[in-house]
């Protein structure tokens, strides 16, 4: 039966396009290493491939490749060998190619032996080489100075047309087509399992096939890499896109496999500079110590990171994290994010924005659940001067859960605007964790914090919700749909402290629970609790409770004082339970 590529389009546009820029395919078995490559080419008895080698001025062996054939004086020539192994230093020419009008040189190999590719490969100005051997392709390092067309490498077994035909890889005697190429075909569906070798390429990468590994290996391209497999490994393992003109047309890291990417031993996937996005598609994907970092955007509106999966794992350090300005992640999953002492953030400067959204893949209701657990935080910080940009991280989930940890988002300077939007059905805070808006040492507000809960908000073990500032007026924070739960030590705050570095009254900020048309089914303080909308500057802010029941401890407060003067707070409740130890 055979199998279509995950995304079968996408060698078109690379094969019929007008272009210099190299594009490289890569997909490499594991194939045994450890005796020396010995250059080895022998064309089949099909396609009339001639082969004529010769030893170059240096001591190394030139290998010239002519004959071929070539259907209906189109624009493509066929190649045909029964092996194919180049060893470092020797050169494959493929000299026919050079006649008039053609574009594409296609190279198969059916002889049932992998090959191995550690010379030059070398094709006329502007001629794609396009190379396919099922049993196997082992790329150990490919020079961007040999071919100045695209180069495309795969254990693909058929190459299909345009006009439904297709060139086989098991069945040699099969008719040739003129027309452009449009897909790769499989005829395994897991496709060969594989492993890459160092590859500094001036061009664009890709690997197609089944399972692609990557061990102490660093893959660094200048316009794009792309991975089309069943699944993607790497350990100690780099990808890398480093557009250093990013005036150039866009590039980007591009990751489609059908199960799972993993990452682990400090492994990379990075973009520094220009329109470089990084996309990942996967069933599974798991962080492991490594990193999904971007470096700079010049993309107004586009997701620089975009993650989406069913299931999303970081662990023991690892990250996922923009470092300039402009960023925007977006991660989304159906079944969990789970961070364990990790990060998802963004280290912004300067005026532009940065946004982080979570999204639920899961339906209408949700099913999502994020959980961040072991000091792990998602964050968006904004440093240097000038520092106007807007920051936001927008959550949707059915469970945002937090254990000693945090979502939060401010400035060191400037004078920001922050928020953080959560839709979820429960939000669970425990272990001293923190949602956070605001300003340090800046004349940054305390920004908004709204939460749409529709199951409920617990917040236990020193847990806070907290918009303030400490050298500008406090935030807002506003929950609205479930029962609130406040315990042992846990903090609603909007105040603001410190003094006034914009020259303005630093007012507290305000607190509203509920609504008068949607009330709250409860709000719960107990155990030193506190919900604060102070100022130790000037006006005490605005606390407003609707809730069908209020049940408070002596020992927890709700503060709206000022040193000007003081806020208000209101309940509006038809039952309450309790006297808070100060209402003021």
């Amino acid at each position: 039966m055979r199998v279509p590529l995950l995304r079968s389009s996408c060698l078109l546009p690379l094969l019929i396009a007008s272009s210099a820029l190299a594009v490289t395919m890569v997909s490499v078995p594991l194939i045994g290493r450890a005796q020396t490559v010995v250059t080895n080419i022998i064309p089949d008895a099909t396609l009339g491939t001639v082969v004529d080698s010769s030893g170059a001025p240096e001591g190394r062996t030139t290998v010239t490749i002519t004959g071929g054939t070539r259907p209906g004086n189109g624009p493509t020539v066929f190649y045909s060998f029964a092996d194919f192994n180049l060893s470092r230093g020797d050169i494959a020419l493929f000299d026919s190619a050079s006649a008039s009008g053609i574009v594409n040189a296609i190279i198969r190999v059916t002889g049932g032996n992998p090959s191995v590719i550690e010379g030059s490969l070398k094709a006329p100005s502007g001629v794609n080489l396009i190379f396919l051997n099922p049993n196997g392709l082992s790329v150990d390092q490919l020079s961007p100075y040999g071919i100045s067309g695209y180069f495309v490498g795969s254990t693909a077994s058929e190459l299909h047309f345009a006009d439904g035909s297709l060139f086989s890889m098991t069945t040699p005697a099969i008719a040739l087509s003129a027309t452009a190429i449009a897909s790769l075909g499989f005829l395994d569906p897991a496709g060969s399992p594989t492993v890459l070798a160092d590859i500094d390429a001036g061009g664009a990468l890709d690997f197609e096939g089944g399972a692609i590994s990557l061990v102490d290996t660093s893959v660094f391209s200048k316009q794009r890499i792309g991975v089309h497999a069943t699944s993607l490994s790497l350990e100690r393992s780099n990808l890398d896109v480093s557009l250093l003109d990013f005036l150039r047309a866009p590039s980007a890291i591009e990751i489609e496999v059908a199960e799972q990417v993993n990452l682990s031993g400090g492994s990379r996937l990075s973009t520094h500079y220009g329109n470089a996005p990084i996309r990942i598609r996967a069933n599974e994907i798991g962080i492991d110590g490594s990193r999904i970092a971007f470096g700079f955007s010049s993309n107004a509106g586009i997701d620089d990171i975009s993650i989406e999966a069913r299931s999303i794992r970081l662990s023991n350090g690892a990250a996922i994290s923009d470092s300039e300005g402009g960023e925007r992640i977006r991660i989304a999953a159906s079944d969990q994010i789970r961070l364990e002492r990790s990060i998802i953030g963004t280290f912004a400067s300067g005026i532009p924005p940065a946004q982080i959204v979570i999204a639920d893949l899961g339906g209408a209701e949700g099913s999502l659940l994020v959980d961040l657990e072991g000091d792990s935080e998602i964050f968006t910080i904004l440093g240097g001067e000038p520092s106007f940009g807007q920051q936001t991280i927008d959550i949707q989930a059915h469970t945002l859960r937090l254990d000693d940890s945090k979502v939060r988002t401010g400035s060191h300077s400037g004078r920001a605007s922050f928020s953080i939007h959560a839709d979820v059905a429960r939000l669970l805070l425990s272990g001293g964790s923190e949602i956070s808006v605001g300003g340090v040492e800046s004349q940054a507000s305390g920004g908004n914090l709204a939460i749409t809960a529709r199951d409920r908000v617990s917040l236990v073990g020193d847990s806070k919700l907290i918009a303030t500032s400490d050298g500008a007026a406090g935030g807002n924070i506003s929950l609205s749909g479930s029962p609130l739960l406040l315990v042992n030590d846990s903090t609603i705050s909007a105040a603001s402290t410190g003094s006034a570095l914009t020259g303005r009254p630093v007012n507290g900020g305000n607190v509203t629970l509920g609504s008068a048309e949607a009330p709250l089914r409860a709000v719960v303080l107990r155990g030193q609790s506190a919900i604060d909308a102070s100022s130790s500057q000037a006006e005490g802010g605005n606390i407003a409770i609707h809730a069908n029941a209020f049940v408070v401890s002596p020992d927890s407060n709700l503060i709206a004082t000022g040193a000007t003067s003081n806020g208000s707070v209101t309940i509006d409740t038809p039952r309450q339970r309790g006297q808070a130890r100060s209402i003021r």
